[in-house]
C-alpha cells in the first residue's frame, strides 16, 4: 500500500502510513464493523462510527487499523483528547 501511494506521488500524512501498514484481521465480522465505522466517519456519523470499531475491537482486539480509524473518527469529530490518548 505505501509503495503504491509512493508511485502514485501521493503525499501521506504522518499517521497515514502507519494506517496503511497496520495489521489487518482475519475475523470477517469485525472486518465489516471496521468498514461499517469507516462509511460512518466518511458521513460525519461520529458516534456510530466509534460504536462499530469498538465492536470490530471486541471481536478482535490486536485489530490495529480499527484502533487507528477510532483515533482518526475521534480527530476528524474533533476529539483530540481521545484521539491523543489512542495515538
Amino acid at each position: 500500500s505505501l509503495r503504491i501511494a509512493e508511485n502514485m506521488g501521493v503525499v501521506l500524512e504522518d499517521i497515514q502510513p502507519d494506517i496503511l501498514s497496520a495489521k489487518p484481521t482475519e475475523n470477517v465480522n469485525a472486518y465489516d464493523l471496521y468498514s461499517q465505522g469507516i462509511n460512518y466517519t466518511d458521513n460525519q456519523e461520529f458516534e456510530k462510527a466509534q460504536a462499530a470499531f469498538d465492536s470490530a475491537l471486541t471481536l478482535d482486539p490486536q485489530f490495529t487499523k480499527a484502533l487507528l480509524a477510532k483515533g482518526l473518527a475521534y480527530e476528524t469529530s474533533g476529539n483530540y483528547e481521545d484521539a491523543v490518548d489512542i495515538f
